[in-house]
């Protein structure tokens, strides 16, 4: 899909743009022409991202954007500021970052637990919530002319939401959560001009599923 024809936009939102799918996917944008705004914990591995993607698209601007979404002071609030305090058309966001914790949940500390829910589930609600407010105008214009204003709000789920893992209880009960935050936001905005999506990606080939 040509991005850009669709949103007529210039920026897109790609929270762990540092590594992995965030990265691959940012590369993506980066070659349809969309400036990024990319956030990682690993801020060397975030300042790689941004010279590989700006060598191989010199007309692509890659800002870093340091971010730890396990506390909201030093996660979504730098987020929300970015997006509420600047005038950037950003009008694509892809709420990606994310890690896995597996083992007995008897195993994991309570504060795992904490930073990994905080991190999975409830700072994609807030993300989301940040970026339809700064797109609302737009969001929920019905003139005839709003369809070249649309935004797109795009979430990593995985089919880790419908595996039997005993060993993945805390990642499999993240993913089946995004993927049902998703679906009813879709309902709870149909009918205006913010398309709503998941990816629902397999298996990696290095996954901690397939660990010994």
């Amino acid at each position: 899909v040509d991005l850009k024809k669709k949103y007529n936009s210039e920026w897109a939102l790609v929270t762990g743009a540092n590594a992995g799918l965030g990265l691959k996917i940012a590369t993506r944008l980066a070659e349809q022409g969309y400036n990024i705004i990319g956030t990682g914990r690993n801020i060397k591995a975030l300042d790689e991202a941004k010279n590989g993607i700006e060598n191989k698209y010199p007309n692509v601007k890659f800002v870093p954007l340091p971010a730890d979404f396990s506390n909201y002071e030093a996660g979504v609030k730098v987020i929300s500021e970015k997006l509420q305090n600047s005038d950037l058309d950003i009008k694509i966001a892809v709420i990606n970052a994310g890690y896995g914790i597996f083992g007995p949940i008897t195993k994991l500390e309570n504060s795992q637990i904490h930073d990994f829910v905080t991190t999975m589930c409830t700072s994609y609600a807030q993300l989301a919530r940040e970026f339809i407010i700064k797109n609302k105008a737009a969001i929920y214009n019905n003139k005839e002319n709003a369809k070249d204003k649309k935004s797109l709000l795009y979430i990593t789920a995985s089919l880790a939401a419908e595996t039997n893992a005993p060993l993945a209880t805390m990642y499999c009960s993240a993913k089946t959560y995004d993927s049902a935050f998703i679906k009813h936001l879709s309902i709870e905005k149909h009918g205006t001009n913010l398309d709503i999506t998941a990816m629902q990606p397999g298996f990696f080939s290095n996954s901690k599923f397939f660990a010994n």
